[in-house]
């Protein structure tokens, strides 16, 4: 079984008016919907304004599941059976609502080619918008390659950025801990998440993979953000004392936003019952993760695959694919080549590699 672990910095979803590429067709869309915002909002409905309005959500498809926009009607209805029913803005409750589609562009595509060629059973992925846009990165983008099985738990981000897993394997069960407590803040001590998922694994074994996107190294201060993500690895170790790690297949996998030599993720990554999969890297290689570390003094990850000792001891192989990320420096970029459709950083698949490792599950 291969395990592994992708922040793809989101698959983007864009509203449907605005994903296509006839400007002209998007300027009409908005100019109509703002000519039907207007008169949805009328206290009393004209025969005449029930005729444009009627119209204008039949040119736009909008009463079936194709248009670029539809209405979510809450409580009591503007329209029944092809027919405007309500008299006026008091008569129905709801609202104009864009519909949204997975943004077609090189990048997202690019992110596929590193998923696809990857071939991980299990996968963490950290920054993706909701489990809709999960759904149709999979269909669309993987094809052929997508997973069976995918779920997306949303988090504490109010910018949609949550951590999911896409599976081979079923799905058999999941635990949020959006609103573990944080002591020093008292707000929520997660981000995002620490996303439990079970996988039933074949043989009649099951794994759980806890998805992790830890506080950033950026908008805020060093201290400040040190201490925030040093109180999540904390509280990472207490949600592992629900295991038993000599025992059961446990994977803490995700982005630390951290390096290892970080007092930050001292307790999680001190911790006696997890081993870093990296440490099965010959000394001496490239270990960097991110972009950003790509440079000697620093060579070393921030996204990680932690497995519990049960679990340890069925290691393989483990390795870095870092064909989606454009290296700032044309050095790194001929030592760590990206795929050919990778030739900027506009269409980089992410400025994370993906991690993966190999395990021996045989009974």
């Amino acid at each position: 079984m291969r395990i592994a672990a992708y922040n793809v910095e989101n698959l983007f979803s864009r509203t449907r008016a605005m994903n296509g590429d006839d400007p002209a067709k998007t300027t009409d869309v908005l100019a109509d919907v703002a000519i039907l915002q207007g008169l949805i909002e009328k206290p009393v409905y004209s025969d005449a304004d029930k005729v444009a309005m009627l119209k204008l959500l039949k040119k736009h498809k909008a009463l079936g599941e194709s248009g670029p926009f539809f209405l979510q009607e809450t409580r009591r209805r503007l329209v029944s059976n092809g027919k405007i029913i309500a008299d006026g803005r008091g008569g129905w409750i709801g609202w104009i609502e864009w519909r949204r589609d997975l943004f077609q562009a090189p990048m997202i595509q690019n992110t596929g080619r590193v998923i696809t060629a990857a071939h991980a059973d299990v996968l963490c992925l950290v920054e993706v918008e909701n489990r809709p846009v999960l759904r149709r990165f999979n269909e669309t983008i993987l094809g052929v390659a997508q997973y069976p099985h995918a779920m997306v738990i949303d988090g504490n981000d109010e910018r949609g950025i949550d951590v999911g897993v896409m599976s081979r394997f079923p799905i058999v069960d999941m635990r949020s801990h959006v609103d573990d407590p944080d002591a020093v803040t008292k707000r929520p001590v997660f981000s995002r998440d620490c996303a439990e998922f079970e996988i039933d694994v074949p043989g009649s074994r099951k794994l759980w993979i806890l998805c992790n996107h830890f506080k950033s190294r950026g908008y805020g201060s060093k201290a400040d953000n040190d201490a925030k993500r040093k109180r999540q690895a904390a509280r990472v170790v207490e949600i592992l004392k629900r295991f038993d790690l000599a025992k059961q297949w446990v994977v803490v996998a995700g982005d630390l936003n951290e390096l290892p030599g970080s007092d930050s993720l001292a307790p999680l990554l001190g911790h006696a019952g997890l081993r870093n999969v990296f440490d099965m890297l010959p000394a001496g290689e490239d270990r960097w993760t991110h972009r950003d570390d790509a440079v000697p003094s620093k060579n070393d990850q921030i996204d990680y695959l932690l497995v519990s000792a049960a679990l340890a001891s069925r290691l393989q192989k483990t390795g870095i694919d870092r064909t989606g990320i454009w290296a700032s420096a044309k050095k790194t970029r001929d030592k760590h080549p990206p795929i050919p459709t990778v030739t900027g950083d506009t269409n980089a698949a992410s400025d994370h590699a993906l991690v993966w490792a190999d395990f021996d599950l045989k009974t």
